[in-house]
């Protein structure tokens, strides 16, 4: 045998349903979440009594024949149990199968205290306690119409369990609804009722995973049999129907209990007295919703407990997308001070244009309504993120012509231009101001323009902010002034000659 294998302690672990069943696995997974943080020191034993689908006398005694036989020579650090016919299987048996190892239960929905004070140096927990009366506080406020509880459960040790409890709580309730207990029948008896119920009904399911007929359902299948049949809401008391037709309550975790108990286990192996550890009476139980109920109900969101975990709601843009948002806002400011910039220089060079006034909360308006292109493009493969309203009427392309195609691919660039050379130079530069170029439009036509361009770097990624004024006309005339002025000069130095 490995060394290491000698000084591992041993846990046994019994659950009373089977393996598959969604609270049963959860239970678990929280125990060995637990354990597995303190890595090979422990080797886990786990057994399932299977006790929804077999519970007779004759069950319990093999079983426990099959558990003296089987961890006859394993030396036991601890059992951990989850719910009521589990732990009373240890109550009953565990003297004769593992004589003064600890016992920590967890799930347990009917508890009573000890009357053995004996009983407390070797038994220790966390009791099921789920909220029924907070469940149906929260169902009346959500539905205030609400004239009629029913009450789905079933025969098994766990719904017996659950009538006793419930039995308790109906009273404080009495004057304001009645109540009706929907529970020894088959599922097709029980899916036909629940058909008929009216509006001002709210259904409270406990559990049905074991129907008249003897039929067993997982929570999986008894939940959408249910909630397919049912025209009313539905609410309950554990997690494990979250999602799967229920609209919510007061919810207790399987999680959570299965965590709870296995850290109370390692306490006690670690050296604490299990006296030391008193029982959990109050389950971690918080409030929980499923957003495509509250829709399905058209319960008004302010009537939701503040506080309350809401599955399956829709993400907001701003969740989504956040970094966008804020790397579009950057660049938007960024854009801001440089479009301000620009509008100077202009304002300066062509005193008698009229004055484009922008701050920055106007961008957008400025970049759409400028009489000069305006466009965003990447630097790294030079593809047009947007442009503006302007780029579209002089050039003559469509946005959609236009948006991720590269102005080579678009031949806005005249011949004698080379489009590298522009994008190394911006590149390393990080601007160009007013440089004189010849742009293409799509009718062929050549336009002479000034770009001037600014890269910024958004996300990780550079981008060619790029401000374009058509002087194609202005150039013209000046030609024309200049050619006029020769043309007189030369008269007058004729005439001199002369």
């Amino acid at each position: 045998m490995p060394a290491h294998a000698a000084d591992q302690r041993h846990i046994l672990i019994v659950h009373s349903y089977h393996k598959g069943l969604r609270w049963t696995d959860t239970v678990d997974a929280g125990m060995l979440s637990v354990i597995s943080e303190r890595g090979s020191a422990f080797e886990t034993h786990t057994e399932y009594l299977d006790t929804k689908r077999s519970g007779d006398e004759t069950h319990y005694l093999q079983m426990r024949d099959m558990f003296r036989h089987k961890y006859r020579a394993t030396r036991l650090s601890a059992v951990l149990v989850s719910d009521d016919d589990a732990y009373n299987f240890m109550l009953r048996f565990r003297d004769e199968l593992f004589p003064l190892v600890p016992v920590i239960f967890c799930g347990v929905n009917y508890f009573t205290d000890f009357t053995d004070p004996r009983m407390h140096d070797i038994y220790t927990g966390v009791v099921e306690a789920f909220d029924i009366p907070q469940t149906i506080r929260v169902a009346l406020k959500l539905h205030p119409e609400t004239t009629r509880i029913v009450i789905i459960n079933d025969r098994s040790t766990t719904g017996k369990a659950n009538r006793k409890i419930i039995d308790t709580v109906i009273p404080e309730f009495s004057l304001k609804v009645a109540f009706d207990y929907l529970e020894d029948l088959t599922m097709d008896e029980l899916r036909t009722k629940l058909r008929q119920l009216k509006p001002g009904t709210v259904i409270l399911l406990m559990t049905f995973n074991l129907d008249r007929s003897g039929e067993v359902f997982n929570y999986d299948e008894s939940i959408g049999l249910i909630a397919e049949a049912a025209p009313v809401p539905i609410y309950g008391v554990w997690d494990f129907y979250l999602g799967n037709g229920i609209v919510g309550g007061m919810l207790t975790s399987g999680r959570d209990q299965g965590r709870m108990a296995a850290e109370m286990a390692l306490k006690i192996i670690d050296g604490t007295p299990v006296r030391s550890i008193p029982v959990v009476r109050e389950s971690p139980n918080r409030f929980m919703f499923d957003y495509r109920q509250i829709e399905r109900f058209r319960i008004p969101p302010d009537r939701i407990p503040p506080g309350a975990l809401i599955i399956n709601r829709p993400p907001s843009f701003y969740r989504e997308h956040k970094e966008k948002v804020w790397a579009v806002g950057a660049a938007f400011m960024v854009l801001s001070g440089l479009v301000a910039a620009l509008l100077v220089n202009i304002r300066r060079r062509k005193k008698s244009e009229e004055s484009l006034r922008i701050s920055e909360e106007k961008f957008s308006k400025v970049f759409r309504s400028s009489p000069d292109w305006i466009t965003i493009s990447r630097l790294s493969d030079g593809r047009y993120l947007d442009v503006n309203e302007a780029y579209l009427k002089t050039t003559g392309f469509t946005r959609e012509e236009v948006i991720g195609k590269t102005p080579f691919e678009l031949g806005i660039y005249g011949d004698n231009q080379d489009p590298k050379r522009l994008f190394d130079l911006l590149r390393e530069r990080g601007s160009m101001q007013l440089e004189e170029m010849v742009f293409r439009m799509k009718s062929g036509e050549p336009r002479v323009v000034q770009r001037s361009a600014e890269t910024i770097e958004v996300g990780g990624e550079l981008l060619a902010i790029s401000i374009v004024r058509d002087i194609t006309e202005e150039k013209k005339a000046k030609e024309a002034v200049l050619a006029s002025e020769q043309r007189y000069r030369a008269i007058f130095e004729n005439a001199s000659e002369a």
